[in-house]
Parts: C-alpha cells; sequence; structure tokens
C-alpha cells in the first residue's frame, strides 16, 4: 500500500482483502474514510455488500444486507448516493427464482444501518432500477429498466419519483419498439430530469445499439430524446452521466470503427459528449488508445466508464483498455474543460499481487480536491477470484510521489530537455547558471550558455496540489564551444577501475590538465599531468557518482562518470 497525505491532499493505492467475492458498485465519502457499496454472492444468493475503509484505505467494517431466497441487487455506479439530511440510499431490485423483478430503494443511516426500504409494484411490468439520485424536493428519483409482462418483446426505459419517505407519486416509460434501458439520472436545471440510456429502437439492423439520452420535465413528460451511433453498428450504452458546474450536461462511452484487418466493427475508441438543456451538442470528442505492438490501425480498443468534473473544470475520466493479445489495463484521462486531453496515466494496482487483469469503473470527487476510484482485479485461478482495487489520487489524479526524470541532447552552447517526470504536472528548471525556469510538465525547455563548461542542471518536479512534496534529478552536463578540438575518441583516453574505491588510473596524451567534481558541480581535484597515465588518490571520496574532465590548452576534450563505490 502507498500513502502520502500533504497540504490535505492524501493518495494511496490499495487491494482491499476478503474472504468473498468483491465487487464494488459505490463510493461515498465520510470524514474519516469512504464508504464502499457492491455486492457478492452467498449460497446461491446475491446479497448487497457495504464496507467502510478509513482514510488510508484500511477496512474498518463490513455489512451485509440479504434475504434468504432472494436476490438482491444494486444497481449501476451511481445508484448508491448520499443523502443532504445524512445517511445513504441505494437503488435497486429484488426478486427469487419464481418471481419478477421490482425496482427497490435501501435508506441507511450514517452507520449504513437500514432505516427501511420500498418495494416498488409497477401494474404489467417487471421492473429494476440501475440508477438514482435524491432530488432537490428531498424526494427520489429512480430510473432504469420496465418489461412488459403482456409482451416481452417491449422493454422500455422507467423512470419512478417518490417522496421524502419512498412513496411513489408517479412513474412513466420511454422509448420505442425495440429494447431500451436507462441507466443514469441526473435533475435538470429546469427540476426535471436527464436519463442516460441504451437503445435498440432506432437503428433497423443487425446491431442496432445506441447511446440514448431523455430529457423530462419536473412531472417526467418527455420533452425530447436524442439516440447517437451509427445506424451499422452498436456503439453501446452510455456509461455514466453528470451534471457540469455550467449546468450543461456530460456523458462518457465508446464508438465503434470499421476495423478492416478483421472486417467487422470491433474498433472501439472512447467517446465523450457534452449537451445542453435543449439536446444540442456542444462538442463530441473521441479518443483512440494505439497498441505498443502493432501498426495504427491494429489499435487497442477502449472504452470510458466513469466521469468527474473537478474543481478547476478540469474533467477526470476512466478508460479500460483491451489489447489485441485480449489483456486489459486501465488508465485515468484528465481533460480540460473543452474535452481536450491534457494527459493520461496508466492505473497500476500495488505491487504483490497476482493478477490477469484489471478495471476501474467508478470516480467521486473527494472533499481535498482529489479523486477516489473504485474497481477490481481479477484471478479466476485464486478465491475470491476479484477482489476490489480502490485509489485515491490528488486534485491531478496522481497517485504516488512524484519521480523528476529527464534527457538531453547538445548542440555547441545550446541544450535541449526533454521532461520526463512521472506523477508530476509542475517543474522547475535550474541551469546552473544563476538562470531558473518554471516550466510545464510536458513543455521541452531549450536554454543556452554563455560560455563552454560544466554546469549542474537540476530539474524540480512536483504536482501543483501537492507542492510542498517534489523530487528532483541533477545532472552535471558539459558544452563546449563552436570550433573546439572533439577530435579524441573513446579509445584514446582509458579511465579504470570501473567501479573504482581508493584510486583510478586515467591514461592519455601528456600536457592535459584532470579535473574531477561531484554531482553537485563542485571541484575535488585539479591536476596538470605531463605523464601518460596517471593514479589518482580517490580514497576519500564517498560512494557515488563523479565526473571526470580532461583538458588540454583549457579546451574540454573529453568527460566521463565514474562509479565509486566502497
Amino acid at each position: 500500500m502507498c500513502l502520502h497525505i500533504a497540504k490535505g491532499q492524501a493518495y494511496f493505492n490499495v487491494i482491499i482483502e476478503d474472504t468473498l467475492v468483491n465487487v464494488i458498485e459505490g463510493i461515498e465519502q465520510v470524514d474519516d474514510g469512504y464508504i464502499l457499496n457492491g455486492y457478492t454472492i452467498n449460497n446461491g444468493d446475491y446479497i448487497i455488500v457495504n464496507k467502510k475503509v478509513d482514510l488510508e484505505g484500511n477496512l474498518i467494517w463490513r455489512k451485509t444486507i440479504e434475504r434468504p431466497g432472494f436476490n438482491l441487487y444494486g444497481g449501476r455506479e451511481r445508484s448508491f448516493f448520499k443523502l443532504a439530511q445524512g445517511g445513504f440510499a441505494l437503488a435497486g431490485s429484488i426478486n427469487t427464482d419464481t418471481t419478477f423483478d421490482k425496482t427497490m430503494l435501501f435508506v441507511f443511516n450514517e452507520n449504513m444501518d437500514t432505516l427501511y426500504t420500498k418495494i416498488y409494484n409497477i401494474p404489467d411490468y417487471m421492473n429494476f432500477a440501475f440508477g438514482g439520485i435524491q432530488t432537490n424536493d428531498g424526494g427520489f428519483a429512480l430510473t432504469g429498466t420496465g418489461r412488459n409482462l403482456t409482451d416481452f418483446n417491449i422493454i422500455d426505459c422507467l423512470l419512478l419519483k417518490t417522496d421524502s419517505l419512498g412513496e411513489l407519486l408517479w412513474y412513466n416509460t420511454y422509448g420505442g419498439t425495440g429494447s431500451d434501458n436507462s441507466l443514469y439520472v441526473v435533475q435538470s436545471t429546469e427540476n426535471g430530469f436527464i436519463l442516460g440510456a441504451y437503445t435498440l429502437s432506432f437503428n433497423n439492423t443487425t446491431w442496432p445499439g445506441d447511446q440514448y439520452i431523455i430529457k423530462t420535465d419536473s412531472l417526467g413528460n418527455e420533452q425530447w430524446g436524442n439516440n447517437y451511433g451509427n445506424v451499422s453498428y452498436d456503439d453501446g450504452a452510455v456509461m455514466d452521466l453528470i451534471r457540469t458546474s455550467d449546468n450543461n450536461y456530460i456523458y462518457v462511452a465508446s464508438k465503434n470503427y470499421y476495423h478492416a484487418i478483421s472486417d467487422d466493427y470491433s474498433d472501439e475508441r472512447g467517446r465523450i459528449i457534452k449537451f445542453n438543456n435543449q439536446g444540442q451538442t456542444i462538442w463530441d470528442k473521441i479518443y483512440r488508445e494505439y497498441n505498443d505492438f502493432y501498426e495504427p490501425h491494429d489499435s487497442s480498443t477502449s472504452n470510458f466508464y466513469g466521469i468527474e468534473e473537478g474543481d478547476d473544470g478540469k474533467l477526470a475520466v476512466l478508460c479500460g483498455v483491451t489489447k489485441l493479445d485480449n489483456s486489459f489495463y486501465s488508465k485515468l484521462y484528465i481533460l480540460n474543460s473543452e474535452g481536450d486531453s491534457l494527459y493520461t496515466l496508466e492505473l497500476v494496482p500495488p505491487d504483490g499481487y497476482n493478477y490477469v487483469a484489471n478495471e476501474v469503473n467508478i470516480i467521486r470527487k473527494t472533499s481535498d480536491g482529489g479523486f477516489i476510484i473504485g474497481g477490481k482485479i481479477y484471478n479466476f485461478l485464486q478465491f475470491p477470484p476479484e477482489k476490489t482495487w480502490l485509489i485515491k489520487t490528488d486534485c491531478n489524479g496522481f497517485y504516488g510521489s512524484p519521480e523528476a526524470n529527464f534527457s538531453y541532447s547538445k548542440d555547441s552552447l545550446t541544450i535541449t530537455l526533454t521532461n520526463h517526470s512521472v506523477f508530476a504536472d509542475s517543474c522547475i528548471w535550474d541551469f546552473g547558471d544563476g538562470y531558473q525556469e518554471l516550466a510545464g510538465i510536458h513543455q521541452t525547455i531549450t536554454h543556452t550558455y554563455a560560455d563552454s563548461g560544466y554546469y549542474s542542471v537540476q530539474l524540480i518536479s512536483y504536482s501543483s496540489c501537492n507542492a510542498d512534496i517534489t523530487d528532483e534529478k541533477v545532472e552535471i552536463i558539459g558544452v563546449l564551444l563552436s570550433g573546439v578540438d572533439n577530435s579524441v575518441q573513446e579509445d584514446e583516453i582509458k579511465i579504470y577501475p570501473v567501479p573504482a574505491n581508493d584510486f583510478i588510473v586515467v591514461e592519455f596524451n601528456p600536457s592535459n590538465r584532470i579535473e574531477i567534481m561531484d554531482m553537485q558541480g563542485k571541484l575535488l581535484c585539479n591536476l596538470v599531468s605531463e605523464k601518460s597515465a596517471e593514479m589518482i588518490d580517490i580514497s576519500e571520496f564517498r560512494s557515488g557518482s563523479y565526473v571526470v574532465n580532461i583538458y588540454h590548452d583549457e579546451r574540454l576534450l573529453f568527460s566521463r562518470n565514474i562509479i565509486v563505490q566502497k
């Protein structure tokens, strides 16, 4: 487990061990940790599992809800939600092997003890909820699917509205002639509702699936519905839906493209659409993951699974990537408010766990401006095969300490520096000649020195969320004026042994000056020699890296790093 807390921004990366199958579908923050909601299977029945972890991701307690002989289901990732008056609620469903599904509402206190449950009997419909919210009037809006009991081919999106005690006020269904399933609900700026769904009703082809957005008024009357997709193939469902700080809406999903090699529509790419109250698209962005081992047209497939808006308006998006060898891994996209990618991070489970795949599907903003991410790792050769994976990030999506790293190239007195730091978005360059520069982590920096010599170049990298935690890398870089004799070959000068201990031998042409510096640029040895070989005492040197420079007529001819090992 990795844990760090600085200036109120904590991060960790943990696997939560349990004897039961660990699948979480919801996360909510409390003052001293996080409440996790999910499910498992016990004696053949699906049961609800609620857990609490502390601010470091350590499991505090686990509580289960079960009814012998019944299956209890929670909904999708936004079916579990915090209540304004305190406590929590869960939208889900209940059934048995011999009874049809019915929508069920669970209401809990702050310790996740059940206060009450409600089961909703919708006439002529088998029904179940996938999403839910607390509405502005203190009641609940639950959304899901209704299947007509007299004609099983009629499957519609369902929206139920209750009062603050969970008593049903009204319900309505939406959709076309095919199967339509509502998965997410948010309240609109006009106190109506926006539903995020999946529809098979609007394309009469073999693979007709589209994303489906429905807008209703406050009484559930449909105002408009838009489907997003291609008539030739299935684009899949809405995978998350949020209302943004500018009172518009964003959903994430995927979009499929034709794949020439496999001759099908398997080129799946992440998709984000922002739209307004009138259903007009503000922007529609596609994101593609390329396979490391194939040509670009043999790309990996990717799908977006969750989205959250940060305090600064940036968007944090969860991405699942499947390579052509069917291996699966997870990434976090950080986008600006216009949906343009700023950077991506691969999400990697902590060391010490044997797994064949990992998946993240839940992301929520935390009170410190960071994010909490939930998912699971798989290993079907172990029990339980699925384990809960929990990541806490800072406001930039970083879940580890900054690691400074850079490479460079030289052209006469000019150096070009490329930053390779991770878990950092800001940096300070110190060029060793009295000049510094503040830069973004992805900027390539060019600096020109006034004179030839060796300079200690320092990179300090940090996350703007945790500016008091930094990492640095120092390189001694030699630059030469144009016209300096660079004809000396590597084999003309020998320095040994490697690694060194109490002495080094330098073999070279006579009449040269030898200079040894530490990695901070401090001069430790300055020797003019007329010999063809010089033994230099370094017995007082500490273990570490040093730079040996050789000059002729005060022109730098040669430089090499040596390792001293005690």
